[in-house]
């Protein structure tokens, strides 16, 4: 997936995972891959991120967006 390194400075603790490969959700991985969505909404990151997926042929691409818990002081959306 296309993780970018802005999500290091709010996760700091993601970037052994996404560095090892072992982030991502590899079931979510595979739908993504395979469909090639325009948009994919992701949850349970506690933060909310968004990153570009490149797909490789084609040159399309997928807005991906992490949406944050939705609690009082939170940009959730």
């Amino acid at each position: 997936m296309g993780i970018g390194n802005n999500l290091f400075t709010t996760k700091k603790q993601f970037k052994d995972e996404i560095q090892q490969g072992t982030f991502e959700s590899k079931p979510a991985a595979h739908l993504l891959k395979k469909f090639k969505p325009s948009y994919w909404f992701s949850a349970y990151l506690y933060c909310k991120f968004t990153t570009l997926v490149e797909h490789e042929e084609g040159g399309r691409a997928t807005k991906f967006l992490a949406l944050d818990n939705c609690l009082p002081g939170r940009k959730f959306l």
